[in-house]
């Protein structure tokens, strides 16, 4: 999990690769809370599986099998939406109740098709309630990656303004992203709220409002997650520096498979032209990434 825009994708489909973790997929939708059933009466309908690019434009390819974050759709039903409102994500603590049938929906994907392997999620918005998941699932393993912030910020610049032209001219869009809780960019955007709001003089059609958010998200990750079973990881460093960080990673996820037949999907992504953001917040998006690097490394 993390900001979006930060390699989640990515890393999430390296790992489901291993044969080690199911996770829920394109196929299971729109009925993500019974993956089971729903997948073994519409196979015989999902024949022709050719991959596209997804709606991102970020070349991507997506098809039927392809894993995505759709775990979001659990906790909305769940809660009855009770954490969203007019303008934000609200922070929120699990109950014990809410946990219990976050573990049976655990379970159920994991042993989809009765293969029993272990459970994969990439929900960004698990952020939210990243400490009672951590504390309620001791077993567990919570990846936070992160990317330089200034990438980072263009990149949600650039996505609200593609997803923002698409949901004027789809209305569609707008109305499938409420639906699984994606509020990350687009017309209905809407930022995290954690122990006090989220501030800036700059709107979301501004770069610097990504770059303010940036600094908020990652603020409170490093001033709140202290529990062992949650991992810092730098998407940059995952990149550059592939053989050594996947071999560490594979190890603390205790995977066996060999991590340099999968050193090849990652493959670092940048912008030569980022825009001239404003000089305070660059400053503080710079220093905080060094202490994130200090976590990371930690």
């Amino acid at each position: 999990m993390g900001l979006a825009r930060s390699g989640t994708t990515t890393l999430l489909r390296l790992l489901h690769q291993t044969n080690v973790f199911h996770a829920v997929s394109y196929r299971d939708v729109p009925f993500v809370l019974m993956p089971n059933t729903w997948s073994k009466l519409t196979q015989i309908f999902f024949l022709e599986n050719k991959p596209i690019e997804r709606s991102h434009g970020d070349n991507i390819l997506v098809d039927f099998d392809s894993v995505e974050a759709f775990e979001e759709v659990f906790w909305t039903t769940l809660t009855s939406d009770t954490y969203i409102n007019h303008s934000n994500l609200m922070q929120y603590r699990p109950d014990r109740q809410s946990m219990d049938e976050f573990k049976k929906y655990i379970g159920m994907v994991a042993n989809k098709f009765d293969q029993g392997r272990r459970y994969l999620s990439k929900n960004n918005n698990n952020l939210l309630r990243l400490n009672t998941l951590s504390k309620s699932l001791p077993d567990g393993k919570f990846i936070v990656l992160w990317r330089n912030p200034l990438q980072t910020a263009f990149s949600l610049f650039k996505m609200q303004e593609r997803f923002s032209k698409m949901q004027v001219e789809d209305q569609f869009v707008l109305e499938y992203m409420n639906l699984i809780g994606h509020f990350e960019f687009g017309l209905n955007h809407k930022p995290f709220h954690f122990t006090t709001p989220f501030e800036t003089k700059y709107n979301p059609v501004n770069p610097n409002y990504w770059l303010a958010y940036w600094i908020y998200i990652h603020k409170f990750l490093l001033n709140n997650i202290f529990t062992e079973n949650v991992r810092f990881l730098s998407y940059e460093s995952l990149c550059l520096d592939s053989v050594n960080q996947l071999k560490n990673l594979f190890k603390w996820l205790e995977i066996s498979s060999d991590s340099e037949v999968f050193i090849s999907n990652l493959q670092i992504s940048r912008s030569n032209e980022l825009p001239n953001f404003d000089d305070d917040l660059r400053t503080s998006a710079l220093e905080l990434e060094q202490q994130l690097i200090q976590k990371s490394c930690d």
